[in-house]
């Protein structure tokens, strides 16, 4: 994706999130108005992570010019980062999902971190 429909997209779901939390209760809204707000909190969390890797990669582009690192960071490519950026954008998700509940504890960290690794690891081998 372009880096400026990801700002775009990411701005409009930042603008909805902040007119929802100042327009609304839970009660208001019901379970329809709750899931687009985690929706929309996944879509900034995408967006932001996005931009993240975008720049961190190319911090580390312009630090290492030759080398075996040079030519990883020369061959991922945007649609990867793009892979990467949507599966981490679950875990503030899924935590504040837990927290809404009242069950996150340390454990609970501890697996949403593992199930973090193990998605990036299957991109890194898939894609």
């Amino acid at each position: 994706m372009h880096k400026r429909t990801v700002a775009i997209v990411g701005i409009l779901s930042l603008v909805a999130i902040i007119l929802m939390l100042q327009l609304t209760t839970p009660q208001m809204v019901g379970p329809l108005g709750v899931l687009a707000f985690f929706v929309l909190a996944y879509i900034l969390s995408a967006a932001v992570t996005y931009f993240v890797l975008l720049s961190g990669i190319g911090i580390m582009g312009r630090y290492i010019k030759n080398g075996k690192w040079a030519a990883r960071l020369e061959g991922i490519s945007v649609v990867r980062i793009y892979y990467y950026a949507s599966f981490l954008a679950l875990a503030p998700v899924i935590m504040l999902g837990m927290r809404s509940v009242g069950l996150l504890g340390p454990f609970d960290v501890l697996l949403v971190v593992a199930f973090e690794v193990l998605g990036c690891f299957y991109i890194s081998r898939r894609f």
